[in-house]
């Protein structure tokens, strides 16, 4: 993961093969390109970090050390027994941080259950009587039916 972000960022050949598979130097490389493209604002995005074969929450890989303008936003899904969410290693760290913000996601509302489908259907064109009132109902009332990743 991190070698694709050093590359979308812009890493040099060498500078990869001279990092090759330690995280710590990929880290750094990561981090130093995002010093230099500090004037951009820059919005890293690490989505289902709970999916990840990570064991003791070992998410050291992730860049802490960014300037202002860098963001970067986490997400996970919080269940007991999830050792990369529940760990005392990156996400305490996380939450320790001054700039942190924890959102919790709370199940929708049937109401903005349906209202998601029928955004869901117009944005690919469909039509929304190809999913039918009924169909919607036996979508949203599965039980993770309002969990807004189901939807």
């Amino acid at each position: 993961m991190l070698q694709r972000l050093a590359r979308k960022l812009g890493a040099t050949k060498n500078a990869l093969l001279e990092a090759g598979d330690d995280k710590n130097k990929l880290r750094s490389v990561v981090e130093s390109l995002l010093i230099l493209t500090a004037e951009r604002n820059i919005v890293l995005i690490l989505d289902g970090l709970d999916q990840l074969d990570c064991t003791d929450g070992d998410l050291d890989w992730i860049p802490w050390n960014v300037p202002p303008a860098v963001r970067i936003v986490v997400s996970a899904v919080h269940e007991p027994g999830n050792t990369v969410v529940n760990s005392h290693g990156a996400f305490a760290r996380l939450e320790r941080s001054a700039e942190f913000l924890k959102v919790r996601l709370h199940e929708l509302e049937p109401r903005e259950c349906n209202e998601v489908i029928l955004n869901y259907l117009h944005r690919y064109g469909k039509s929304t009587a190809a999913v039918n009132e009924i169909a919607r109902r036996k979508l949203t009332a599965k039980a993770e039916g309002g969990l807004p990743l189901y939807l």
